[in-house]
């Protein structure tokens, strides 16, 4: 059986046209307009209970990445490598895990593609989408990982980017998608969002518009007069 990796620090991955542009993330694009109000309050009540707001956002998302980084390894049938993590980061992300499992087998889906990365030669940027499947009635599935305390319009907004990347290179169309939430504590795991049709659609317009602001927002970044 392969063994695969998890990195602690590992890069942030770059995207780049088929002419060698470099093009943003879906995942820096989706946070334009969205309130950072809840983010604040949320760093404030943790100053307030004595503890530093960044180790407990490091850790949950180092739970929420090692369940979603088991998750990958269970459905490409290979051994996770957790050498750099902690007995107890690790413990943390195991009732992550199982719920996950519980899901996948209530569901029936079979994996199209983990991981994959893809970019939009037109609205010019990429994403890697977490999860393409297909469930027993043979609906095409698409499944975005989230460690958070609760789902937030990015998140949505994200998600639309990425069926516009999955439109736009693959011929068919995403029938289902669900946003999967890790929360930050052991009493809040594991949340299922499906996301009705009329509403990707909306979040596909929202991100198309957020996209192109983006871009013209940051021509100067990559190079561009």
């Amino acid at each position: 059986m392969e063994k695969i990796r998890l990195e602690r620090d590992a890069e942030h991955q770059r995207y780049y046209l088929s002419d060698g542009t470099q093009v943003s993330g879906a995942s820096s694009i989706a946070k334009m307009g969205d309130s950072t109000e809840g983010i604040i309050y949320w760093a404030w009540n943790l100053g307030m209970q004595g503890k530093d707001y960044r180790k407990v956002r490091d850790s949950a998302a180092d739970s929420g990445g090692i369940a979603h980084f088991m998750a990958n390894c269970y459905l490409l049938n290979a051994e996770p490598d957790l050498r750099e993590f902690t007995s107890e980061e690790i413990a943390l992300a195991q009732p992550s895990y199982d719920k996950f499992l519980d899901f996948w087998g209530k569901e029936h889906l079979t994996m199209l593609a983990c991981e994959e990365q893809l970019v939009h030669e037109e609205l010019k940027f990429g994403g890697t989408l977490d999860l393409r499947a297909r469930d027993e009635d043979g609906k095409h599935v698409l499944i975005d990982w989230k460690s958070s305390k609760k789902v937030y319009n990015s998140h949505k907004w994200q998600l639309g980017g990425y069926e516009l990347l999955c439109n736009h290179k693959h011929l068919e169309p995403i029938h289902r998608r669900a946003i999967v939430r890790i929360g930050r504590d052991a009493e809040d795991q594991f949340h299922i969002h499906w996301i009705p049709n009329i509403k990707a659609e909306r979040y596909m317009r929202i991100f198309e518009a957020q996209v192109k602001l983006y871009n013209v927002i940051n021509e100067v970044k990559f190079g561009k007069k």
